[in-house]
């Protein structure tokens, strides 16, 4: 943030008419902010006027006026003849409270600016005193969450929540501040100005990203490529630039959703993800419980479990399935699309149609990735000195009778907990495995499927209907497997993975994404 003491000369506030043609702006939309009919710390829609804001003129004969379509405007251009301006547009002072953060908002448009990022401005004053000398106060630029652009029609944009968190409990004073030339001036109309308080979003909650991140936060915290808005409506990010990859660590972080009165509530989105070197650790989705703004360090996040993200080969989003939020529903949470790259490979990830609603998923019954530990599973080593872990680093099942650089024998078993499965009247289990090292032609016998009825005391041997090569490290999908209608309808079923191996050979299983969906 830049901080300038502003040091004029003692000027007058002019209140001079605009003396372009009103009649060339096009009618505003309605303020995105219900401002008649909800509580604000502060708010002001300049419907009937410039309200309790003040003026102040320090060079230019142009100013902030009123307009008849309900905004507010400012342009140095008059009948096409640019002049030079400085004009300040300024709130009254406003009390921000100490016990909660705050945030503010307007409805804008900007246009035909020669430098807009240094012409159209925004600033914060903690010591501005309307009485006082205008040149006696020190302000602080502050930003709106996308950077303004010049846009093409009239339309307006909402700023986003711009955060104020800096100030809890402090008497601030908001300036917009219009620069214009002789050369170029554009124009600025601004339809309101609201400061509140940070609240969560209720449930159902949506972001389509069609053209803004909305209440979505896009952190950076490495690397010089982020997270934007594409101009064909979804947000994306890729390290992929000028046919070169760049190492990149970005988050799109939601705002904080209210979940404390739902007992059950699922995730959806549309995206694609392609050119990954491992999407299963560089996109990724994670939720936090205290994370308020600002690096994501700055928070506690926990890793939501969904499906594998896999390069579907083409640039077409589709919809994800139902991510059950079974960890965060009785509380405040934020939800993040976490990207990393690096300067060996560098994927690109595209999102739209962002929706959180109350309910349990209806598209899945059990989910386990195997990308934070073993879950709910258990080991059961019948033989050897090896067993089923978890690969941390690669994210997934293992287990594998090579050790000391020879083969073991071994018999060991990763076993599902119960499956309620009472209600069910139809169901498949699928998963993606990879075996390697070991004799193919006992692939088979040695790398099996269980299932039980009766809570592990009795197993049926099942058959796989997708095996893999058998000498690569490919992960294949074992394809839909039915389960029986004896195994539906109870809430004491089982599912196993029975590994075997000798003396004389010993593969390695791995093993992650087991679904059981209708």
């Amino acid at each position: 943030m830049k901080t300038l003491k502003l040091l004029y000369l003692i000027v007058g506030s002019l209140f001079l008419s605009l003396t372009a043609c009103d009649g060339i702006i096009d009618p505003a939309p309605s303020p995105s902010e219900k401002i008649d009919s909800e509580t604000y710390i502060y708010s002001q829609t300049f419907k009937n006027g410039i309200g309790d804001f003040t003026q102040y003129n320090d060079s230019g004969k142009q100013v902030w006026t009123p307009s008849s379509n309900q905004y507010v405007m400012i342009s140095g251009n008059v009948d096409n003849v640019p002049y030079a301006n400085v004009d300040w547009f300024i709130s009254p002072a406003i009390t921000l409270p100490n016990a909660v953060s705050s945030v503010m908002t307007f409805d804008f448009v900007t246009r035909d600016f020669a430098d807009l990022a240094n012409e159209a401005t925004i600033w914060i004053s903690e010591d501005y005193n309307k009485d006082s000398l205008f040149s006696k106060a020190t302000w602080t630029q502050i930003f709106t969450v996308e950077a303004m652009v010049n846009a093409a029609g009239w339309n307006m944009t909402n700023a986003g929540d711009i955060s104020l968190k800096a100030y809890m409990g402090k008497k601030i004073t908001i300036a917009f501040k219009y620069v214009s030339s002789n050369n170029q001036a554009g124009t600025w109309q601004l339809k309101n100005f609201v400061v509140k308080e940070r609240k969560p979003v209720s449930l159902p909650y949506s972001e389509t990203f069609a053209a803004s991140k909305g209440k979505f936060s896009a952190i950076n915290v490495s690397g010089a490529q982020y997270w934007l808005i594409d101009s064909h409506g979804y947000a994306t990010i890729s390290g992929y630039v000028s046919s070169v990859n760049n190492a990149n660590e970005d988050w799109l972080i939601s705002p904080q959703i209210d979940m404390t009165k739902v007992a059950k509530a699922k995730l959806t989105f549309d995206h694609v993800a392609r050119y990954f070197a491992n999407p299963k650790t560089e996109a990724t989705l994670w939720y936090s419980e205290n994370y308020d703004e600002g690096l994501p360090s700055t928070a506690t996040w926990k890793q939501l479990k969904t499906y594998a993200i896999s390069d579907p080969g083409n640039w077409t989003l589709s919809t994800s399935h139902e991510i059950g939020l079974d960890s965060c529903v009785g509380k405040k949470v934020s939800i993040a699309f976490k990207y990393i790259s690096t300067a060996t490979k560098a994927g690109t990830w595209e999102l739209k149609n962002f929706y959180v609603q109350e309910g349990a998923p209806s598209d899945i019954y059990f989910f386990e990735a195997f990308d934070e530990s073993l879950g709910k599973f258990t080991t059961n080593n019948v033989l050897g000195a090896q067993t089923w872990y978890f690969n941390s680093s690669s994210k997934y099942a293992i287990v594998s009778g090579f050790a000391n650089s020879v083969s073991n024998a071994n018999e060991d078993w990763l076993i599902s907990p119960s499956i309620d499965m009472i209600g069910k009247t139809a169901a498949k289990l699928s998963f993606d495995h990879t075996i390697n090292k070991g004799l193919v032609a006992n692939m088979q016998a040695n790398h099996t499927l269980w299932f039980s009825a009766d809570n592990g005391t009795t197993w049926e041997q099942i058959t796989i209907p997708t095996y893999p090569a058998g000498n690569t490290w490919t992960f294949v999908n074992s394809g839909n497997i039915v389960i029986p209608d004896k195994f539906l309808g109870i809430n004491t079923f089982k599912f196993a993975f029975k590994y075997l191996c000798s003396t004389a050979e010993s593969a390695s299983w791995e093993m992650r994404n087991i679904i059981i969906k209708p």
